[in-house]
C-alpha cells in the first residue's frame, strides 16, 4: 500500500466532522510468531478457515476465531508470507 496515500487519508479522520467507527476492536487480533508460522503452514496445506479457527483459537467462539483467522490470512498475503489460493480474489 502506498503509505504517503494511506497518511493522506488518515489526516482527514483526525479532525472528523462525524463520529468514526472502528471495526473489530472486541477481536483479539495478536498473534505470537510461533502461532503466525502454524497458521502459514496450515493454510499451505489446505486446512480451511473453520479448522484453522478450531486449533488457533480453540477457546473462542467459532465466529469471532473464524474472523481473526480470516483476518490473519489476509495480512499475511499482505505482507507476501502466503499466495492467495486458486479461486480466490
Amino acid at each position: 500500500m502506498n503509505n504517503n496515500k494511506r497518511r493522506a487519508h488518515d489526516i482527514s479522520k483526525t479532525s472528523p466532522h462525524k463520529p468514526l467507527i472502528v471495526i473489530f476492536e472486541e477481536l483479539d487480533l495478536t498473534w505470537t510468531e510461533e502461532e503466525m508460522e502454524t497458521a502459514i503452514k496450515l493454510y499451505n496445506i489446505g486446512f480451511n478457515i473453520i479448522d484453522m479457527a478450531r486449533l488457533l483459537r480453540p477457546v473462542l467462539d467459532s465466529t469471532d476465531g473464524q474472523c481473526e483467522v480470516i483476518l490473519l490470512i489476509q495480512y499475511l498475503i499482505y505482507i507476501g508470507k502466503i499466495d492467495k489460493r486458486r479461486g480466490e480474489s
